[in-house]
């Protein structure tokens, strides 16, 4: 299929709001001679300035769907996570829920408009992550350090469903309503899923639940499989990012069998804060799971076992021992030094 050609009003309404700060490392872990390769991913913001809802109004719905069409295109054919994590970016950022607006004096129901575009993106999501799942459920791999392509996909779809294009907050403060709230994909799922158990215990009837609520219901195998998945994936892309392990076979096996390892000494603070995010969005992907009543597979021992050789005090003190404990970047590194400590606490 060939790349889609936007205009470039579109480009710029979708993707100024989804300037994204992504440069992690691709990890490849293979178990037994890790000699597989790690690549990048980092973020950068801007801002978007002077937009207003007559310039979105002027966007039809097939523009969206084009951008969304392109960027898994892309993704399908990037051969690194870096790539394919910017792309599954764009896809959640141009879904038309997180640019809904307001516009006053019509007769369209922009709130239940709103509600309509969740499903479809739900609808949309689930189509899209089916043609990269194999064979029947009981097949379905976590995995979290796969070299499969469709697997990579999968990667990048699960670790960006959190993402927010900058865009809503600019847009929702058309409604005038401070209980209209910015959402993410993953708010979506939650949504979706959180009459889980109640569903299950018969508490709930189908016909009483929402559209989105009965097809997350009906497809629920698959949401909490991306779920697991997203659990798994997200301190390995934190790992790439925060060490040298893209460095070389010799570092690979340092860091897992003998080495202590300290981090990277050159991030800054949106970089460190970015890192502490990604523990956050683990911990909350697994609270929703245990909400509604499934367990999470174990993180990688492997993965978890270069965590245990990290230099803590090497690598969390320095910039305190230079410039102070109250510097920006030292309480940035002190909050990632406590989700690190907590990851690993809770995983004895």
């Amino acid at each position: 299929m060939k790349p889609l050609i936007l205009s470039t009003f579109v480009v710029t309404v979708l993707l100024s709001g989804c300037s994204v700060k992504n440069k992690m490392n691709d990890m490849h872990d293979d178990t037994r001679n890790m000699r597989q390769q790690t690549s990048k991913l980092g973020e950068t913001t801007d801002d978007m300035k002077d937009l207003t809802s007559v310039m979105f109004t002027t966007m039809k719905p097939k523009d969206a769907a084009q951008m969304r069409q392109q960027a898994i295109e892309l993704m399908e054919k990037a051969k690194s996570l870096t790539k394919k994590t910017l792309e599954a970016t764009k896809f959640f950022y141009s879904f038309e829920f997180q640019l809904s607006h307001n516009v006053e004096n019509t007769e369209i129901d922009y709130v239940a408009l709103r509600e309509d575009h969740k499903f479809e993106a739900m609808i949309e999501f689930l189509k899209t992550t089916k043609e990269y799942l194999k064979g029947s459920e009981r097949k379905w791999s976590l995995n979290s350090t796969s070299k499969s392509n469709e697997m990579k996909n999968l990667y990048a779809l699960a670790a960006t469903m959190h993402k927010k294009n900058s865009l809503q907050q600019k847009l929702l403060a058309t409604f005038h309503d401070e209980n209209i709230k910015e959402i993410s994909f993953f708010d979506v799922v939650k949504e979706g899923l959180d009459k889980n158990i109640a569903m299950n215990a018969g508490e709930v009837n189908r016909e009483d639940l929402s559209r989105l609520e009965q097809e997350s219901f009906r497809e629920k195998n698959i949401l909490i499989y991306m779920l697991k998945l997203r659990y798994k994936v997200l301190p390995v892309i934190a790992l790439a990012r925060m060490s040298h392990i893209e460095d070389g076979l010799l570092e690979k096996i340092d860091m897992l069998y003998t080495k202590k390892w300290d981090m990277k000494s050159n991030l800054n603070t949106e970089e460190l804060d970015y890192l502490s995010d990604i523990f956050d969005q683990q911990e909350m992907t697994k609270n929703f799971l245990e909400s509604i009543g499934e367990n999470v597979e174990a993180v990688d021992k492997k993965v978890l076992k270069i965590y245990r050789h990290m230099d803590m005090k090497k690598s969390f003190y320095s910039e305190v021992k230079t410039n102070g404990a109250d510097s920006e970047n030292a309480r940035a590194q002190m909050k990632l030094k406590a989700h690190i400590e907590h990851f690993l606490q809770a995983r004895k």
